[in-house]
């Protein structure tokens, strides 16, 4: 199985994107809070999925576990749909990911100064993080922290719970810290929207530990929503909801 990077996963959303641009929102800056909000509805499913078939299935039932990991990637999905909003590629997001591991346990501020620096640690030469690289640093950071990384699915519901946190503080920025222009024309705003979007990956990627969801795995489904997601026929109903014709 493959191990997607984010170049890879962002591509795969600017070519859906591309296909559709004359049918759908246009992405710009502006649009980025529809994208945040349509990542709320689908992790709506993530957590309807352990409303209806309960945590455990999630580890033993190889149907549940698949449509399980299919909507978090819908997740993920629209979370880069938003980084594309505001010009945000692969370069960028990881130095943010990375950042915001090295400062763990230090600081969740940041600077004008420290952004435009070199990195100086063990990751300074990575551009382009993989899922797997992802999970990794954050395994080491909740080590760290003395937690633990071992499979706990009745900790999964708690762990949603962080990610609805993260989530409603990113559409909270943008409407209370001057929106998306500030995201666009200020470094350090734009810098603090990038950590908070990294809290929503880091959230996600908690439930995942506690599922033993492997990166293998959700860069799997996520290949084979794309594909499904560039082959379908897209209709729009009265209603406003799309459905396959």
């Amino acid at each position: 199985m493959s191990d997607l990077k984010i170049s890879q996963m962002l591509d795969m959303q600017n070519r859906l994107y591309e296909l559709h641009r004359h049918e759908w929102r246009p992405r710009t800056a502006l649009t980025a809070n529809y994208q945040l909000l349509w990542s709320v509805d689908e992790l709506g499913e993530v957590i309807a999925i352990i409303k209806k078939k309960e945590s455990l299935a999630v580890m033993e039932n190889e149907a549940v576990r698949a449509h399980f990991v299919e909507e978090m990637d819908d997740v993920f999905m629209y979370l880069f749909d938003a980084l594309q909003c505001f010009g945000v590629n692969e370069h960028e997001f990881t130095r943010a990911y990375v950042e915001k591991y090295e400062l763990s346990g230090l600081t969740s501020s940041r600077s004008a100064s420290f952004l435009s620096s070199k990195w100086t640690h063990g990751v300074k030469d990575v551009k382009d993080l993989s899922l797997g690289e992802m999970i990794e640093l954050r395994k080491k950071q909740r080590e760290s922290l003395g937690l633990s990384n071992e499979p706990d699915h009745a900790d999964s519901p708690f762990r949603l719970f962080s990610v609805v946190e993260a989530l409603g503080a990113a559409g909270g920025f943008l409407r209370s810290r001057g929106g998306a222009e500030a995201v666009c024309k200020n470094i350090n705003d734009r810098a603090d929207f990038l950590e908070i979007i990294v809290d929503v990956f880091l959230a996600m990627f908690d439930v995942a530990l506690s599922l033993g969801i492997t990166a293998q795995e959700l860069s799997y489904q996520y290949e084979k929503k794309f594909d499904y997601n560039m082959n379908r026929d897209w209709h729009k109903q009265n209603d406003n909801l799309y459905e396959d014709k």
